[in-house]
């Protein structure tokens, strides 16, 4: 009934004399306030489940800094991501003890025959005011067919929020990319190697000089990127996205 009222309304709107320009700002008018279910309560804090336009999804992204922090542009849809009985819904506050195992929903549009990556890090490393080590890598899966992530490559197993304490709330965002193709030599790494990572590489390597495996692991998983991953292994477009905040709260 909703979609035949945009419609309805659309036809009205190109019926008159508007000119173009603002029949377009109409119908985004439209979209946001009548397409969005819950437009009011999308715009507050936190988002709504149902809040899954594309506009909707964007000033989520903007509002809470993940464009630009992370990415140039947001993605057009809401990656539906659940943990347990709790939602991840665009800058909602979860919990460590809820995010500690991995999200036992994860859900995404797909087109048949399509493999898809995912992506999961926090821009806030190693605090909200000091992200000199962004981003970290906390997850990292691809060839996934469809939404079966099970059957996907993982190149990063999944490892739960674990801010410090006095770091402030952290940004953990979820991505998925749609391949090209299938990615048959991935680089764990996304190529980057700028003097601030190498500073970070020389910090790590004072602080585990004992254990280099250890050293290995957080050298790989600092100063990573999302779209510098995207662009150095040929990945087509990104296609859906979501994030939670999480703070240190003593576990």
């Amino acid at each position: 009934m909703m979609i035949l009222q945009y419609y309805l309304l659309a036809s009205i709107i190109f019926a008159s004399n508007l000119a173009q320009g603002q029949a377009i700002a109409a119908l985004d008018w439209i979209q946001d306030r009548i397409l969005c279910p819950l437009f009011e309560i999308c715009h507050q804090e936190p988002a709504h489940l149902t809040c899954t336009t594309s506009n909707c999804v964007a000033l989520k992204f903007i509002e809470f800094g993940i464009v630009p922090d992370v990415l140039q542009k947001a993605p057009p849809e809401m990656l539906k991501v659940q943990y347990g009985s709790k939602e991840v819904q665009l800058g909602n506050n979860m919990t460590v003890a809820e995010t500690t195992y991995m999200p036992t929903v994860l859900s995404w549009t797909t087109e048949p025959n399509m493999l898809y990556t995912l992506m999961f890090s926090d821009p806030d490393a190693p605090s909200d005011q000091d992200a000199s080590a962004r981003s970290a890598r906390h997850w990292l899966v691809t060839n996934i067919p469809g939404i079966d992530i099970a059957r996907g490559n993982t190149i990063r197993p999944y490892f739960g929020p674990g801010p410090p304490a006095g770091s402030g709330f952290h940004r953990y965002n979820f991505l998925v990319y749609k391949q090209n193709g299938r990615i048959t030599a991935t680089d764990a790494t996304d190529g980057y190697n700028g003097p601030d990572k190498v500073r970070t590489c020389q910090l790590i390597d004072e602080a585990f000089p004992n254990d280099p495996m250890r050293a290995a692991r957080l050298k790989d998983n600092l100063h990573w990127s999302p779209e510098r991953f995207a662009a150095k292994n040929g990945l087509g477009e990104l296609v859906a996205g979501n994030f939670f905040r999480c703070q240190f709260d003593g576990i």
